[in-house]
């Protein structure tokens, strides 16, 4: 087996997820030489025998009980038999090549941990409103125009969880390191939450292991992306959990720089910009201004603890961008 497919869903939207699975049986990878694992993460109505793999001779959903991306993506990791795993989102459709390429710049590149798409194109349920284009890279939308590579932890060459291929070895070692760290293990999506920086702490953890990661241009697929989604209060909740948890992510990789305290200089600088954005924009800005402070209090807390707080208390803590009216 050259390759382990692993698709992580929770309550699935069937016409996508029925998409995706379309574009794998396209693959020009012959279906003997990968297998494809279905996460079923707490969706309420159970997958089994609902999903169609028959056309695949290595195709089986497997339960996983504990709910969120973390452990969903562990538990493909956990049962996997290949060296190489793919990580691929329930809305994302690859190209024909796609596992033909990755297996392909595997063994080009045996310096790399983990490497991903460089093309993600957004197909929209609806036409999406021209201002909506600013927000396309919240929305996993974007393209690299060259291959990229680092083995530094930087945000341009690391690329997103959807269509990401990693190392056995590179993944397992993230795993072990993650253990039961409450805020780590919370940094992805738990059933509604935008929290989603969990696919960056994996490649920084895997850059600080002595692996390379990188991207690139023969990586293509489509991303199917919902009316709900291009929809003012979901882009400022997205904007703000993802504001918040990538300050946290440099927070434990000791990457963060505190803000400096605000003298009478810089609050008035502030007030003076401030006034100048209007609409959209200061909606916007706000919601990353509020991500900022979530994001400070939450590592007050974490001192206050000695870094030590409960999954379970990570994960809402990290929700609370879901209820604007009442978190904000």
């Amino acid at each position: 087996m050259k390759l382990s497919l692993v698709i992580c869903t929770h309550n699935p939207r069937r016409d996508y997820l029925n998409q995706t699975m379309a574009g794998l049986r396209r693959q020009s990878l012959p279906l003997l030489e990968w297998e494809l694992i279905l996460i079923d993460n707490c969706s309420e109505k159970p997958l089994a025998g609902q999903i169609d793999l028959s056309w695949h001779p290595h195709g089986r959903v497997v339960s996983e009980e504990e709910l969120g991306l973390t452990a969903a993506r562990q538990r493909g990791a956990d049962e996997a038999v290949s060296e190489l795993l793919l990580y691929v989102d329930d809305d994302n459709v690859l190209a024909s090549d796609y596992l033909a390429q990755v297996l392909r710049l595997g063994r080009e590149w045996p310096m790399l941990g983990a490497w991903g798409a460089g093309e993600l194109e957004g197909i929209f349920e609806i036409e999406p409103p021209e201002w909506t284009r600013a927000y396309y890279e919240h929305l996993t939308v974007h393209k690299v125009t060259d291959d990229r590579w680092t083995n530094q932890p930087d945000l341009n060459c690391f690329a997103p969880g959807a269509g990401l291929a990693v190392r056995r070895t590179a993944v397992r070692s993230y795993f072990n390191e993650l253990g039961t760290n409450g805020i780590r293990r919370a940094f992805d999506r738990r059933g509604q939450s935008l929290s989603s920086s969990g696919d960056m702490d994996m490649l920084w953890t895997v850059t600080r292991q002595g692996w390379g990661v990188g991207r690139f241009t023969c990586l293509k697929l489509q991303h199917l992306i919902p009316a709900r989604r291009l929809e003012e209060s979901y882009l400022e909740k997205m904007v703000a959990s993802q504001w918040c948890s990538n300050i946290l992510l440099r927070y434990v990789h000791g990457a963060h720089q505190p803000d400096r305290p605000e003298n009478w200089l810089r609050r008035l600088s502030r007030w003076r910009y401030e006034r100048t954005l209007l609409g959209r924009d200061r909606w916007f800005y706000d919601a990353r201004r509020k991500g900022s402070e979530q994001a400070e209090r939450i590592i007050a807390k974490l001192e206050q603890e000695n870094g030590s707080i409960q999954y379970d208390q990570a994960a809402a803590l990290l929700a609370w961008a879901d209820e604007p009216k009442k978190g904000w």
